[in-house]
C-alpha cells in the first residue's frame, strides 16, 4: 500500500506482477495490430472508392463540357434570332426563359405570368392560349399580334407543348415564339395587292361587258337606221 494525497491505495497482488503486465503489453500488442490492419484496410477501401469516383467522374466531366460546348452553340446561333423560348409551372410562372428582351432582367420575369410582366394587346390572348393547351393537353400554335410599351407592334407565331412528370401529371408548358411581323405585313400586302387585282380584273371585265354591248347596240341602230332608209 502507499500514500497519495493523503489517500490510501490498495494494490491487489496479481496486478502487481510481473507476468501480469507482460500479458497486459502482449494483449495490447494485439489490439494495436488489429488496428492497423483495420486502418490499413480502410485505407484501401478508400484507394478503391477515389478511382471509383474518378473513373465516374471522367464521363461526367465530359458530358458536362459538351453541354456547355451545346449551350455555348445554341447561344451564338440564336443571340441575334427572332425566337424566345420559356417554360412555366402549371400557374403560368416563368422558371425559365431564353432569349429574353434586352432590356428585362431575370428577376423581371422569373416567377411571373405574362400579364405580370407585359401591359398591352395581345398578352391576355397569349396568358389564354396557354391555359387553353395546358387544360386540354395538346400542343398547339396560334399567330399573336401584341401591342405593348415595352416593344411596340410585333405578331408572334407561338407553339406551346404540355409538360408531363413521371407520373403523368401536367407540370407545366414549353414554349417557343418567332417573331413574324415582317412575314405577316408582307403577306397583308399581297392579299391587299391580290384583292386590288381581283377589283381590277372584275372592272375589266364589265368594261368589256360595257363596250360590247355598246358595241352591239351600234350596230342594231346603224341596221334599223339601214332598213329604215330601204323602206323610204
Amino acid at each position: 500500500s502507499q500514500v497519495f494525497d493523503s489517500e490510501k491505495i490498495e494494490i491487489n497482488e496479481v496486478y502487481d506482477t510481473v507476468g501480469y503486465w507482460k500479458q497486459k503489453a502482449l494483449h495490447l500488442e494485439k489490439m494495436l495490430e488489429a488496428s492497423r490492419e483495420r486502418e490499413r484496410r480502410l485505407i484501401e477501401k478508400s484507394n478503391e472508392s477515389l478511382k471509383t469516383m474518378e473513373s465516374h467522374a471522367a464521363p461526367v466531366e465530359e458530358l458536362t463540357q459538351n453541354l456547355r460546348r451545346a449551350e455555348g452553340f445554341l447561344h451564338f446561333i440564336l443571340q441575334n434570332a427572332p425566337i424566345v423560348m420559356g417554360h412555366q409551372d402549371k400557374d403560368l410562372r416563368y422558371l425559365f426563359i431564353y432569349n429574353k428582351f434586352p432590356s428585362l432582367r431575370e428577376q423581371d420575369i422569373l416567377g411571373k405570368t405574362d400579364i405580370e410582366i407585359f401591359d398591352g394587346a395581345g398578352v391576355k390572348e397569349s396568358q389564354d392560349f396557354k391555359k387553353e393547351v395546358l387544360e386540354k393537353g395538346m400542343a398547339s400554335k396560334r399567330e399573336i399580334t401584341f401591342e405593348t410599351e415595352l416593344f411596340g407592334s410585333k405578331t408572334f407565331l407561338i407553339y406551346v407543348e404540355p409538360v408531363y412528370n413521371k407520373l403523368g401529371e401536367k407540370i407545366g408548358i414549353n414554349y417557343m415564339g418567332m417573331e413574324v411581323t415582317d412575314q405577316v405585313r408582307k403577306r397583308e400586302k399581297m392579299g391587299k395587292l391580290r384583292e386590288d387585282n381581283a377589283v381590277r380584273k372584275a372592272m375589266e371585265s364589265e368594261l368589256n361587258k360595257t363596250i360590247h354591248i355598246t358595241e352591239e347596240t351600234m350596230r342594231a341602230k346603224q341596221m334599223l337606221a339601214t332598213m329604215s332608209h330601204e323602206i323610204r
